[in-house]
């Protein structure tokens, strides 16, 4: 029985396979851009993860831990504190990597009281793999003296090479000393490599403070370190670099909780008698990576929820094409005594066999439509690179559709079925009005999309906030330009019967036999024609509500960028020894990718008790318009214009201009001094002083202030000369940049008298 049903439902499907062809390509095409818009979605949101991760700097997406413990408890703590990190990134690949470092110990040749050079042992797991041996070897455990590994800068420095011995004394016990042998000399392979977490003392082997200078680490074997350099605590790190290219967008939330509760289960583990530190930007960089996925996210179903009722409503059309042409033939069926089950049953096999290798085929479809978008379109230039994967959500979505589908298959025929009167019946009938109408679905329709339209007009996304403050997604918002869609078309339809009746009257009484029948077929019978109208409706407002997206999410994102950067490029640096900010922007103005760069100050201060924090931006007006980007209807008038009014308001100082690129600037002195006699000092003073020092001040054109000091000038009879080299001094370690020209803003004199 089974098997003649089967073979009932292909002769029918063979009899009409044009249409049949025809809803099948429709069912394929919902399955694979449902299932496209959901692996779509999830392909974005992975790249533009993995792109965020990836642009982050080494101490955003690592996290550190420093903790300060007595030497008997460095074990214990080490093993807690391993445990938590790995509880914080389960399911990641984290290596930890752990490092020490001890008290100050003062260095050889110091009188006692005087002590200003200190340095500190230190020890690395892994560190052969970071640094280059440049002479000697890696330091080994337990040997006498101890043996210890120098950079570069520290050897220098403290004039120091392979086999050379020296006593450090401790700070805390002076009963304590240490003696050691250089065993090796080492330079840093990578200074951004994340290991070194941007260390300035790892790095440069020195750092200056008012009172002291701190040398090292001298890097020693971790056994050494915790047994043969400590008086009473040791500083112990502990490094973890979390592999996130294996992290799933679902995972962030639960991540980002246990990162932030991090801190808090540490203290727990080392009962609170320990100082931990947790040094990471891994909380903030996954609340921004959230963030963006959702609105990603967001904007991505927006297009989805119009796809799928463009899809559902091209399903509805071709299943009511097919209950039409078989109009006769189940009222046929129905009169030779097949029920209503029969008919039902009929129309599932027949879905059945549309709908199955649409499910099928559609995900599979899906898959090598988006590895097109890396290839052609606009996705393929923006750096972001499409992985979609066939994961269940795809398979489910597609599963959805093709039940949707199935469903809207079926229920049209059940529906229509009838006895063969009732066909006669339904040709002769006059419908003017479909059943949305007659029941007022359509103004409904247009009251909900009026309110959704209001609401997102008035949040600007359809992203709002709860009541706890969290964000998300509201379905209304998501849903409105979707709904809009939907009931500008059923609105429109209204005007069909009105246009066909129309049509009949304006061309019934004129010539030509084909027009005025079309208008009367219209007239008569609106609804055989409102489907493929709407049909058209719908996808064209989709044409052009894409178009508008795509428009204004590229002009969205350029405003983002510009409000982010400010510029082509916006580079942030805190300077180092080497490198102090005052000596950046001659740097980066030689760039060969820089057409012109503006060094900016940032600040912020106190408003008052009840005005908060204000930001303050300092930076060059007069050239301000020509490097910030500045959106021109955030102003009444152009940011050049702004920037104007600051010029006008500037006092006007007459300085000395210094042409060229002058190396020295020579003064001649004229001195000439007058007594001032008081009770406290009656005396006389030389009239003209014996010597002087002069210092020059100058600006140069990026309008940093240099001083420059000169040298002693004897004077004879008031008179003298003296030069003022404008180079760097001999005892600053870093060559100045200067940009010119200069000018001269002051000169400063100490006279010798």
């Amino acid at each position: 029985m089974r098997a003649a049903h089967w073979r009932l439902v292909l002769r029918r499907s063979r009899s009409e396979w044009l249409m049949v062809v025809a809803a099948w390509l429709v069912v394929l095409a919902a399955a694979s851009l449902i299932s496209a818009g959901v692996m779509y979605s999830d392909a974005v949101a992975r790249s533009g993860l993995l792109r965020v991760l990836a642009d982050a700097g080494p101490t955003e997406v690592n996290i550190q831990v420093r903790a300060r413990v007595d030497r008997g408890t460095a074990a214990a703590a080490d093993a807690r504190v391993v445990e938590e990190l790995t509880r914080t990134l389960d399911g990641l690949t984290a290596p930890i990597v752990r490092s020490g470092r001890s008290e100050s110990f003062a260095l050889p040749g110091q009188v006692t009281g005087e002590v200003t050079d200190l340095a500190v042992f230190g020890s690395a797991e892994g560190i052969e793999d970071h640094a280059t041996l440049r002479a000697g070897a890696w330091p080994v455990a337990g040997q006498a003296p101890v043996q210890v590994a120098l950079s570069e800068p520290v050897a220098s420095r403290l004039h120091l090479a392979p086999g050379d011995e020296l006593t450090l004394l401790s700070r805390l016990d002076p009963a304590l000393s240490i003696a050691v042998r250089v065993a090796g000399v080492y330079r840093v392979a990578d200074p951004a490599d994340p290991f070194w977490w941007g260390d300035q003392l790892a790095l440069e082997g020195v750092a200056e403070g008012r009172s002291f200078t701190v040398f090292g680490p001298l890097m020693v074997a971790r056994e050494d370190l915790l047994t043969r350099t400590l008086v009473h605590r040791v500083e112990l790190s502990w490094r973890t670099f979390p592999t996130l290219d294996q992290i799933e967008p679902q995972a962030l939330t639960s991540l980002r909780a246990r990162v932030g509760a991090l801190p808090d289960r540490l203290d727990a583990a080392l009962d609170g008698s320990e100082t931990v530190q947790v040094d990471t930007g891994l909380g903030p960089l996954l609340d921004r990576a959230s963030a963006s996925l959702l609105v990603s996210g967001t904007g991505v179903l927006l297009l989805n929820v119009q796809l799928a009722i463009l899809a559902g409503y091209a399903l509805l059309l071709v299943a009511g094409l097919i209950v039409e042409q078989r109009r006769a033939e189940s009222a046929l069926l129905r009169s030779r005594g097949a029920s209503t089950g029969n008919l039902a049953w009929f129309a599932l096999l027949e879905g059945l066999v549309m709908v199955v290798p649409a499910a099928i085929l559609g995900p599979l479809l899906a898959v090598g439509l988006l590895h097109a978008f890396n290839v052609v379109g606009p996705l393929a230039g923006s750096g972001v690179r499409l992985e979609p994967r066939l994961g269940e959500s795809a398979v489910l979505s597609s599963a959805v559709a093709a039940t949707a589908a199935l469903f809207g298959l079926v229920v049209p025929a059940v529906i229509s079925a009838g006895p063969l009167a009732g066909i006669r019946r339904s040709f002769g009938r006059q419908v003017g009005r479909t059943f949305a109408h007659r029941m007022g679905l359509d103004i409904a329709l247009v009251a909900l999309a009026v309110i959704g339209l209001w609401q997102l007009n008035r949040y600007g996304a359809p992203l709002t906030r709860s009541l706890r403050g969290t964000l998300g997604a509201d379905p209304l918002l998501v849903a409105a330009p979707a709904i809009g869609l939907l009931a500008g078309a059923v609105l429109a339809l209204r005007l069909v019967p009105l246009l066909g009746r129309a049509l009949e009257e304006l061309l019934a009484h004129r010539r030509g036999l084909v027009s005025s029948l079309g208008a009367r077929q219209l007239a008569r019978r609106p609804l055989r024609y409102t489907r493929s109208a709407l049909l058209l409706m719908v996808a064209s407002a989709i044409g052009f509500f894409a178009g508008a997206y795509s428009a204004t999410w590229g002009e969205s994102q350029r405003d983002q960028v510009d409000y982010e950067v400010a510029a082509d490029v916006r580079v942030i640096s805190p300077g180092s020894a080497e490198s102090p900010m005052w000596n950046l922007a001659g740097a980066y103005a030689q760039l060969p990718a820089g057409a012109e760069s503006l060094p900016v100050l940032k600040d912020s201060f106190d408003l008052g008790q009840f005005g908060g924090r204000g930001t303050l931006v300092a930076l060059d007006s007069s050239r301000a318009s020509a490097v910030v980007a500045f959106r021109s209807d955030l102003a009444d008038v152009p940011l050049g214009e702004l920037m104007g009014r600051l010029d006008a308001g500037r006092p006007n100082v007459d300085l000395a201009s210094l042409p060229g690129f002058p190396a020295r600037l020579g003064l001649d002195l004229e001195v000439g001094l007058e007594a001032l006699l008081t009770d406290e000092y009656p005396g006389r003073i030389p009239s003209g002083g014996s010597g002087a020092s002069v210092a020059a001040i100058v600006r140069d054109a990026a309008g940093l202030i240099h001083r420059f000091a000169g040298d002693t000038a004897d004077l004879r009879d008031g008179a003298g000369r003296v030069v003022v080299p404008l180079e760097t001094p001999a005892e600053e370690a870093t060559a100045r940049t200067l940009a010119y020209p200069l000018e001269l803003l002051a000169i400063e004199a100490v006279l010798r008298v």
